[in-house]
């Protein structure tokens, strides 16, 4: 057998081996209860993930650029106790795990994913986080300023030892508007694709127009957009603009007829 492909194989199983090592020392547990028990007794930050972990784009963004790293992986076992609160579309959970988690979106006011909330032993918010780019490194510093906690460094396993494989091929990465796979949206960064197009109706029921899709306030609806489409609730219409919330998102923006 040729070597080089001796010593490739050898190398990916090596990157295998370790990077599953790394995601099986974190514990994500579900159970809201034994998360503040473990919190508690650990004297640990929980950090609390409400994610659609097989249809959210930025969720599955942030699991992979952050949460299966070494880097996080050290940080986290050193400071976080970890809770999913997942809310899957096709994948399956039990019926009881679904009104938990409903129960935690009620109360800590979820109203996008990724959300992340980071609670001390007995539930309290101390702070609110979602997606953002930079990697590990950056939400870890983001987390560190968000929290005045005695934080420790975690250490982080050490890199498995290079073998002589060939270069890996060069891909060209997907423009984060577009969906990897499948049926996931990337909602966009800053709104800037939605539009107000025109208003209708009475003071006791009003219309807007957005995108060429009609709301009534409070009603959500697919809009398309360039990259694909996403889903928009329409919270509020007022004289000259709306209040909209895309899926995926807890940012609420104010679009105004005649400013695009």
């Amino acid at each position: 057998m040729n070597s080089r492909f001796i010593c490739a194989a050898i190398a990916a199983f090596a990157l295998g081996v370790a990077t599953s090592a790394v995601r099986a020392e974190l514990n994500w547990l579900t159970d809201y209860n034994a998360a503040l028990k473990q919190a508690g007794n650990e004297r640990k930050l929980i950090l609390i993930d409400f994610t659609g972990s097989d249809w959210c784009g930025w969720c599955i963004r942030l699991k992979g650029e952050v949460f299966d790293t070494r880097e996080f992986g050290a940080f986290a076992n050193a400071n976080l106790v970890l809770l999913e609160v997942d809310f899957p579309r096709r994948k399956a959970q039990s019926e009881q795990q679904r009104v938990n988690n409903s129960v935690l979106q009620n109360k800590y006011r979820i109203e996008g994913y990724p959300t992340i909330i980071i609670a001390s032993a007995d539930g309290r918010q101390v702070a609110r986080m979602g997606y953002q780019p930079g990697g590990p490194k950056a939400f870890i510093d983001s987390l560190k300023r968000s929290h005045r906690f005695a934080w420790k460094d975690g250490v982080a396993a050490p890199d498995a030892p290079a073998a002589s494989a060939p270069a890996p091929a060069v891909t060209t990465p997907a423009k984060p508007e577009e969906p990897p796979s499948g049926d996931i949206i990337f909602p966009p960064k800053r709104y800037d694709e939605l539009k107000l197009t025109g208003l209708s109706g009475t003071a006791a029921r009003r219309f807007a127009i957005i995108n060429n899709q009609t709301f009534a306030a409070g009603e959500t609806a697919q809009v398309k957009l360039h990259g694909g489409a996403v889903q928009v609730l329409c919270k509020e219409i007022r004289a000259k603009s709306v209040l909209v919330q895309v899926e995926g998102t807890s940012e609420t923006k104010e679009i105004f007829l005649g400013a695009n």
